[in-house]
């Protein structure tokens, strides 16, 4: 079925004080216990898998792209991912203001050869690019399939 919400008072449907509309087949019904309420993503749980993908890119920072499973653990305070395909590759907050794919050796540290400098609470929910390190420096990378 359908919904639908008559309020072009509002930028978005969860300031909408107006009752939501369900089509039932030949009218719109109201729905008097449909609300549409805002969620703060701080809070919502970490996805099982994540997927790093992307053009191809040379040395270390290729050997990144892949998928990264939710590990048991936290890393600074956020979730960490471990790479499904080699466990020493790792996903994960930096305690400052970057995610990381690293060694299982820097795990945490402020080193990697992809970043994202974005302290969301989970690199999905970034809008921003990720940066790999090629010849000594960080360079942008086209936003590819599970590259937010």
């Amino acid at each position: 079925g359908w919904l639908q919400l008559l309020d072009s008072n509002v930028s978005t449907p969860d300031l909408s004080k107006t009752q939501w509309e369900a089509w039932d087949g030949s009218n719109w019904v109201r729905q008097d216990a449909c609300t549409c309420v805002s969620v703060d993503t701080a809070q919502l749980p970490p996805p099982p898998l994540i997927e790093l993908a992307g053009p191809p890119i040379a040395g270390n920072a290729g050997a990144c792209l892949g998928s990264y499973r939710l590990a048991d653990r936290d890393v600074n305070g956020r979730p960490a991912f471990q790479k499904t395909d080699r466990e020493d590759r790792w996903l994960a907050f930096n305690g400052d203001n970057a995610w990381n794919a690293q060694s299982a050796a820097s795990l945490g540290e402020k080193k990697g050869w992809i970043q994202l400098l974005d302290s969301v609470p989970t690199p999905d929910q970034s809008s921003i690019g990720w940066e790999a390190w090629i010849e000594s420096k960080w360079q942008g990378q086209p936003r590819g399939p599970g590259i937010p």
